[in-house]
C-alpha cells in the first residue's frame, strides 16, 4: 500500500504540475507563436508518453482492490481523484493547443491585411496624383504606368477577396 500511496502521490504532483502549464495563457502573447506551438506539441507528448504512469497505476490499485486490500476504499478513491485530475490535464492541454492555433491564425490573417493596406496606401499615391502630363511622352509614360497599375489592381483582387473570404470564415466560427 505504501508503495501505491507513494506513486500515486509522484503522479498527483506530476500531473499538477502539467497542470500550471497548461494553464499558461501564453497564447495571449502573439509574439513567437512558432516556437509557442513547438514547445506545446512537446509538452503534449511528453504528457502522451505519462499515459502509461496512470494505467500501471490503475492495474496496480484494481489489484489489490480485487484482492480485498484493507485500504480498498481509500485505493478507489484515489484512482478517481488521479483521473479527474489526468482528464482536467487532457482538456487544459487540448484547450491551450486549440488557443495556439487560433492565435496563429490570426497573426498570419492581421500579418496579410498589413501587407494589403501597406500595398493599397503605396497605390493611393498613384491614383491621387494630379499628373496628367504635359506633353505626348510624358503622357505615354503615364498611360503605362496606369496599365501596370491596372494589371497591379486585378493580380491583388484575387489577395484581397481571400482575405475577405478569411474574414468572414473567422467571423462565422466565432473565432477567440
Amino acid at each position: 500500500f505504501q508503495y501505491f500511496k507513494r506513486d500515486a502521490d509522484e503522479l498527483e504532483s506530476w500531473i499538477n504540475e502539467k497542470l500550471q502549464v497548461a494553464l499558461d495563457e501564453s497564447w495571449k502573447d502573439p509574439t513567437n507563436l512558432q516556437a509557442k506551438i513547438q514547445k506545446h506539441q512537446a509538452f503534449e507528448a511528453e504528457v502522451h508518453a505519462h499515459a502509461n504512469a496512470i494505467a500501471e497505476l490503475d492495474a496496480t490499485g484494481n489489484d489489490m482492490i480485487s484482492q480485498q486490500h484493507f485500504a480498498s476504499e481509500v485505493i478507489k478513491q484515489r484512482l478517481e481523484e488521479l483521473h479527474r485530475l489526468w482528464e482536467m490535464l487532457m482538456i487544459k492541454m487540448n484547450n491551450k493547443g486549440y488557443q495556439l492555433q487560433q492565435a496563429f491564425i490570426l497573426v498570419q490573417f492581421l500579418r496579410r491585411c498589413d501587407e494589403i493596406m501597406y500595398w493599397i496606401k503605396d497605390k493611393e499615391a498613384i491614383v491621387s496624383s494630379g499628373d496628367i502630363g504635359q506633353d505626348l511622352e510624358h503622357v505615354e509614360v503615364l498611360q503605362k504606368n496606369f496599365d501596370e497599375f491596372k494589371k497591379d489592381m486585378a493580380s491583388q483582387e484575387i489577395r484581397i477577396n481571400e482575405i475577405d473570404r478569411d474574414a468572414n470564415a473567422l467571423i462565422q466560427k466565432d473565432h477567440p
